[in-house]
């Protein structure tokens, strides 16, 4: 099936405004409404896997340009990305069977009878994301954070276990950006969403309750043990309030020290 050609425009545009070094003096052309014009009609980059190799053929020319708008186009492209999962689950969801009222606890879901190809090379694009060499960059950071997270959202339709070790790996290490090891937490709460979770995802956990870097990691921490069935909302509340209330004296020290 041909690509369809408002997309082919599209893919056109971005690449002109790439050429162009960022089409300086020309407002039609900046990375937001070419993102948005490029990802116009979801339904027809989902339905299509030509559609989709075409637009996903773009990344590489994305990732090399370095001109103006370089890291606005970045993002927004590796966001529009993500989105077309949103409308794939309302698609999914709108076709399923109405769910049970009372299911019980914590039951597995239930695998597709095959992988959604689209599924299949987000997973595949979104996974090359977060590997590489380690980066202090803080807009590389929040792109390998949101590959993450969307890796994460992919596992009820392409469930593969090649992320989990590097999540685990990444949420430990201490020297990755607090906002990347962010991200492969959350990662870990979606893989195992529907099942108990393994003994290294439990353990890393628990060490990383007791020593947070700071209050956003611990929140996010504490998300991940809730919705994993490991802790309640009220303990968590706790957690937090006692590290602010830590923080607070913290703070009370350093102005006395001061004076």
């Amino acid at each position: 099936m041909p690509v369809p050609s408002s997309i082919g425009k599209s893919i056109q545009a971005m690449r002109a405004f790439i050429a162009s070094g960022g089409a300086k003096g020309k407002r039609a052309l900046s990375p937001y409404p070419l993102c948005r014009d490029l990802f116009r009609n979801p339904r027809r980059i989902l339905e299509c896997e030509e559609t989709l190799d075409a637009v996903l053929a773009l990344a590489p020319e994305i990732e090399a340009y370095r001109g103006k708008g370089s890291q606005i186009l970045q993002r927004e492209f590796d966001d529009q990305l993500g989105g077309l999962l949103y409308h794939a689950e309302l698609e999914t969801f709108e076709a399923a069977p109405e769910p049970d009222l009372f299911p019980a606890d914590r039951e597995p879901a239930p695998p597709p009878a095959a992988t959604p190809f689209w599924a299949e090379k987000l997973s595949d694009y979104f996974f090359e994301r977060v590997q590489g060499k380690p980066t202090r960059s803080l807009h590389a950071a929040g792109l390998r954070s949101n590959a993450w997270s969307i890796l994460g959202e992919l596992s009820p339709f392409c469930r593969r276990s090649e992320p989990l070790p590097l999540a685990l790996e990444t949420a430990a290490d201490r020297r990755k950006p607090d906002e990347e090891r962010e991200g492969a937490i959350r990662f870990l709460s979606a893989y195992w969403a529907h099942e108990d979770p393994d003994k290294a995802t439990v353990d890393l956990l628990e060490s990383l309750r007791q020593d947070p870097p700071n209050r956003s990691f611990l929140v996010t921490v504490l998300q991940a043990r809730i919705d994993l069935g490991l802790s309640d909302e009220m303990e968590a509340l706790l957690e937090v309030e006692d590290w602010d209330d830590e923080d607070a004296e913290d703070e009370d020290e350093g102005e006395g020290e001061e004076e």
